[in-house]
């Protein structure tokens, strides 16, 4: 899978990194994200993983974030309280009698915040994992899953691109114009010059649907004969490794489960919790929670500071040539 907008890899310190250390960092913070029930950590995670994506696909990132992220934030603080009445501390009434608690408002900002920094994180899972890692990775255990998972991560931005191109060709033609005004116009007397065009591009959309269909199931037959004829299938066939261990793995792995660990005592142990129902409940800021606060921080700021050094570095050296 190739990539457009992401910084070259050898400016990037943590895409350069083995596969198996990418999937067990990104593995943990998104369970820590899902599971610990902590806003503080929720907050660290969102935080790291919208500078990482940011790092990675700059202006896009931005576009993500206020188009995905913030909305899916949003929604869910509104609506929670809306469905789920659970908690203590009642603010005020709604018509129906049902209550309105400030239980519910929080956690409904914790579930936004949880899924955003999942889509964030699993954005740039996207963004690092290319179908040469995938297959390094997870190609010996399970090489047809592997193969299949790879190409579907490379069929869904095809498509979509297939899509926009067949739109735009289709909006620039003479021929598109007047079938488009056509069904407009005819749509238009019977509904309304509003409702008839809005329902005249949802038939063209339609239509450009059905041709992304034909293209794909096309693609998909010449695919399956290119790899017939290139012998996939045919015996066993051994993997091809692009990528190796080194020592700076061990090192980054070490470190990382280090700090895993400690973040994992201070949430089995208590240390730092927080509970939501039925009364909003959360441990003393405390130096030994600043503590937690900080290593959490760290974990989450890894990528990103990773990427900075590196580019820091390429860049002076870069400088002195």
């Amino acid at each position: 899978m190739e990539r457009k907008n992401i910084t070259s890899y050898q400016k990037d310190g943590f895409a350069s990194l083995h596969p198996a250390v990418q999937f067990l960092y990104f593995m943990t913070v998104i369970s820590f994200a899902m599971f610990f029930r902590h806003l503080i950590f929720l907050l660290l995670s969102f935080l790291g993983a919208s500078l990482y994506l940011w790092y990675l696909k700059r202006k896009a990132a931005a576009a993500f974030l206020g188009h995905l992220a913030f909305p899916v934030i949003v929604l869910f603080t509104v609506f929670n309280p809306l469905f789920s009445h659970e908690g203590s501390t009642i603010l005020l009434y709604f018509p129906n009698g049902n209550p309105l608690t400030e239980e519910s408002i929080w956690f409904g900002l914790h579930s936004g915040i949880m899924l955003g920094c999942v889509l964030i994180w699993c954005s740039c899972i996207y963004e690092i994992f290319t179908s040469d890692k995938l297959m390094g990775l997870f190609g010996s255990y399970a090489p047809s899953f592997t193969l299949l998972i790879s190409m579907v991560f490379r069929f869904i931005p095809k498509c979509y691109g297939q899509f926009k191109r067949i739109r735009e060709v289709w909006n620039a033609a003479p021929q598109g114009k007047r079938q488009g005004k056509r069904q407009g116009k005819r749509q238009g007397k019977r509904q309304g010059k509003g409702q008839g065009k809005r329902k005249g591009q949802i038939t063209r959309n339609f239509q450009i649907v059905s041709i992304v269909t034909t293209w794909a199931l096309e693609t998909s037959v010449e695919t399956a004969e290119s790899m017939r004829a290139r012998g996939y299938g045919i015996g066993r066939r051994r993997q091809f490794q692009k990528v190796f261990w080194e020592q700076r793995d061990t090192f980054f792995c070490i470190l990382f489960l280090i700090g895993a660990g400690i973040e994992l005592w201070a949430i089995a142990e208590k240390k730092i919790f927080m509970t939501y129902y039925p009364v909003l409940r959360m441990n003393e800021m405390s130096p030994g929670a600043g503590i937690f606060y900080g290593i959490e921080t760290v974990l989450c700021l890894i990528p990103f500071l990773m990427g900075i050094w590196e580019e820091l570095r390429w860049h002076y050296w870069k400088s002195g040539i």
